[in-house]
């Protein structure tokens, strides 16, 4: 077996330091419904994962992955096109296996910093707590955001909340 090394570097996967292999990013949840991951799809990149190494990386045969996985060659190409073409894997065909980094899930670069900041303060007046929450508003109904749709009403609504706590002191 040639040199074992990560494809992309750049793209280490960073889990928590106490389960350092093998973990699931619960944004993977919310990834596979929103992208329509098939079951078998699931169950490729969960077995993937779960034989990866601390930089997340497998070198399987593709055989031996589908025998362990329940699928055929068809289904284990398309599958592997299909992670790797949503960003969850990437993989290059070796001789005598498959070398395959398993990514960081890429909604939770991008929902790291997505995160809208509001300080509640006793000093917002209506105009202030109208111009937030037309911010929100937007962000909600941007087509462009739909994957942060979820997060976006949670946020506006503890927004909300703590706007009522405030009253309340």
């Amino acid at each position: 077996m040639n040199e074992k090394y990560p494809i992309d570097s750049k793209k280490i996967r960073h889990l928590n330091k106490s389960h350092p292999y093998s973990g699931i990013e619960h944004e993977y949840n919310r990834y596979r419904e929103n992208k329509k991951v098939t079951p078998k799809e699931d169950h490729l990149y969960l077995f993937l994962v779960s034989v990866s190494d601390k930089n997340g990386m497998s070198y399987y045969s593709g055989k031996k992955i589908q025998k362990y996985v329940g699928i055929g060659w068809d289904t284990f190409v398309k599958a592997m096109d299909k992670l790797s073409n949503l960003g969850l894997i990437k993989y290059e065909k070796k001789e005598d296996h498959v070398a395959v980094q398993i990514l960081q899930v890429p909604e939770w670069e991008i929902a790291k910093h997505r995160f809208i900041e509001i300080k509640v303060e006793k000093s917002l007046t209506p105009n202030d707590i109208a111009d937030k929450l037309k911010t929100f508003e937007s962000a909600i109904n941007d087509p462009q955001q739909s994957q942060f749709k979820n997060l976006l009403i949670t946020q506006r609504n503890e927004f909300l909340k703590s706007i009522s706590k405030s009253k309340r002191s």
